[in-house]
C-alpha cells in the first residue's frame, strides 16, 4: 500500500470550447487541488475524439483507441475533477459519449469503479449548472464513483472571469478552489 504518494487526479472539462467558462473554472479547482498536495493531469477531450457510441460498432470493432486511452488514465488515477457546462438542462452530448465509451467493461472491469470525483459547472444563464450537476452526480454514482458532496455551480459564466482567467467574485474563486482541495483530502484519507 502506497501511503506516502500524492493523490493522483484527472481534471476534465466537459466543454470543447477553448475559452469555455468551465475550462477556466476547472483551472481554479486544479490550483486548489495542487495546493492541497495532489498531482493533477489535465485532459482535453479534443485529444480523445470518439464517434457516438453504437453497440453494434463496439461488438464488431472493440473499444476505440481514444476510449481505451481514457480508460487507462482513469485506472492510473485516484479520481477526477469534472467541470461540465449545462446544455438544455443536461450534460453536453460529447462529454456524455466519452463516459459511455469509457464505461464499457472488459477483463479489467470498470475504470470508474471505486474512484473519487468532484463536480462543478458553469452556465451562461443565471441558474448555473445545477440541473446538469444533479444528473452528473447520478451518472457518476451509477458508474461506481464516489462523488464528494461539495460541488460548485457558477451562473453567468461568460461574464464571471477577468481577462486573466480569475473569477471576479473572490468568494466564488475560494469556493471553487476548495472543491479541488476537498477532493484531494478525501482521496488522501480514503483511497490509500
Amino acid at each position: 500500500m502506497e501511503t506516502n504518494r500524492k493523490p493522483r487526479l484527472l481534471a476534465i472539462c466537459g466543454s470543447l470550447r477553448k475559452e469555455s467558462a468551465n475550462r477556466k473554472l476547472l483551472t481554479v479547482a486544479v490550483a486548489g487541488a495542487r495546493k492541497a498536495g495532489a498531482e493533477v493531469r489535465e485532459i482535453d477531450l479534443l485529444d480523445f475524439p470518439m464517434a457516438a457510441y453504437n453497440e453494434d460498432d463496439h461488438l464488431r470493432d472493440g473499444l476505440p483507441d481514444a476510449a481505451q486511452r481514457m480508460r487507462e488514465l482513469f485506472f492510473a488515477h485516484d479520481g477526477a475533477l469534472f467541470a461540465v457546462p449545462e446544455y438544455n438542462n443536461s450534460l453536453p452530448g460529447g462529454f456524455k459519449n466519452v463516459l459511455d465509451r469509457a464505461s464499457r467493461k472488459d477483463d479489467h472491469g470498470s475504470c470508474f469503479d471505486g474512484k473519487f470525483a468532484a463536480i462543478m459547472g458553469a452556465s451562461g444563464s443565471g441558474g448555473g449548472a445545477r440541473r446538469c450537476l444533479a444528473e452528473m452526480r447520478n451518472i457518476l454514482h451509477m458508474l461506481g464513483m464516489h462523488v464528494i458532496p461539495e460541488q460548485f455551480s457558477l451562473p453567468n459564466g461568460r461574464k464571471a472571469f477577468d481577462p486573466g482567467g480569475r473569477l471576479l467574485d473572490a468568494e466564488g474563486e475560494e469556493k471553487a478552489a476548495a472543491v479541488g482541495a476537498r477532493l484531494t483530502e478525501v482521496v488522501r484519507r480514503l483511497a490509500f
